[in-house]
C-alpha cells in the first residue's frame, strides 16, 4: 500500500534497488513552470558515469513529461492517457542521439550545430533556416549572432533593426513571455511589425517560429526556425523545438562562460 511504501527508510530502498541488479540512478525534478508534480528516475543496471550532457538532457526531458502528463490530466479525452504519454516519451526519448550529436556539433562551432539543426528540422518538418537571436548587454534589443539559411536581406535587416524585447516581432515576444511564438504566415500576422512582416516575406521566409533559449527559468536569447512556404505547426513540432531550444540555451551559455 501508499502507506507502507511511505514507511520504508533509505537503506531499505537502497537493498530493494540491489535485489533488482539497479548499480546506478538518475533522477530529475519534472517541473510545470515554477511547481514541482514529480520525478523522473533512470535506471542502470551497469556501472554508469553520468555526463553534464546526461543530465542536462534529463532535466530537459523530465520537464516535458511533466508539461504532457499535465495536458494529459487536463484533457477531457483521458481514456489513453497512458498510451498517449509512452508516445510521446518515445519520441523524446528518440531526440536523445539527436541532441548528443548536438551537443558535440555545438562546442565544435555554433555555425556547425546550426547546420545540423536545420538539416534536421528540414527532414523533419520542412523549416528552411535558421538564427539565434542574443540580448546584447544592458540593452533591450535582441541580437542576430548566427544563422544558417537565412536570406542576407534578413540578416541586414535584423543588423540595422535589431527586435525589440517585447511586442513587434515574434523574436520579441517569445524572449518576453518566456514561450514559444509561431506564425503560419507573417504577411497577415498582426502581431508582427508591418515592416518585418514584409522583410520576411519578400525573403521568402512565409512562416516563423520563434523559441525562447532558456538558462533554468531566465531567457537568454532567441532560436527562431523560417519556413519557405505557409507552414501549420503541430504540437509535435512544437514540442520538438522546444526541447531543443532549451538544450541550447543552456549549451550557448556553457560556451560564452568558457
Amino acid at each position: 500500500s501508499l502507506q507502507e511504501y511511505q514507511g520504508i527508510g533509505i537503506s531499505r530502498w537502497n537493498e530493494m534497488l540491489r535485489e533488482e541488479g539497479i548499480t546506478a540512478l538518475l533522477a530529475a525534478p519534472m517541473f510545470v513552470g515554477e511547481k514541482i508534480i514529480g520525478a523522473l528516475n533512470i535506471y542502470y543496471r551497469k556501472e554508469h558515469e553520468f555526463s553534464g550532457y546526461e543530465t542536462l538532457f534529463t532535466e530537459i526531458l523530465a520537464n516535458q513529461i511533466a508539461i504532457t502528463i499535465e495536458n494529459i490530466r487536463n484533457s477531457s479525452q483521458i481514456r489513453d492517457s497512458s498510451e498517449k504519454l509512452k508516445a510521446q516519451v518515445d519520441k523524446l526519448l528518440s531526440l536523445q542521439r539527436v541532441t548528443q550529436l548536438l551537443n558535440l556539433y555545438f562546442y565544435e562551432s555554433v555555425d556547425t550545430a546550426l547546420r545540423f539543426l536545420a538539416d534536421y528540422i528540414t527532414e523533419k518538418f520542412g523549416g528552411s533556416a535558421l538564427a539565434i537571436f542574443e540580448k546584447g548587454v544592458d540593452e533591450d534589443v535582441l541580437r542576430i549572432t548566427a544563422s544558417y539559411g537565412v536570406s542576407e536581406k534578413l540578416v541586414t535587416y535584423a543588423q540595422a533593426h535589431p527586435p525589440k524585447i517585447g511586442p513587434g516581432t515574434l523574436v520579441g515576444l517569445a524572449y518576453l513571455d518566456r514561450e514559444p511564438k509561431v506564425s503560419m504566415r507573417v504577411i497577415s500576422d498582426p502581431r508582427i511589425d508591418k515592416e518585418w512582416a514584409i522583410v520576411l516575406s519578400t525573403a521568402e521566409h512565409i512562416a516563423v517560429g520563434a523559441f525562447p533559449l532558456m538558462v533554468r527559468e531566465r531567457p537568454i536569447g532567441v532560436i527562431v526556425v523560417y519556413y519557405e512556404r505557409v507552414h501549420e505547426f503541430s504540437d509535435e513540432e512544437v514540442s520538438v523545438l522546444n526541447t531543443f531550444s532549451q538544450f541550447l540555451g543552456v549549451s550557448l551559455e556553457n560556451v560564452h562562460i568558457v
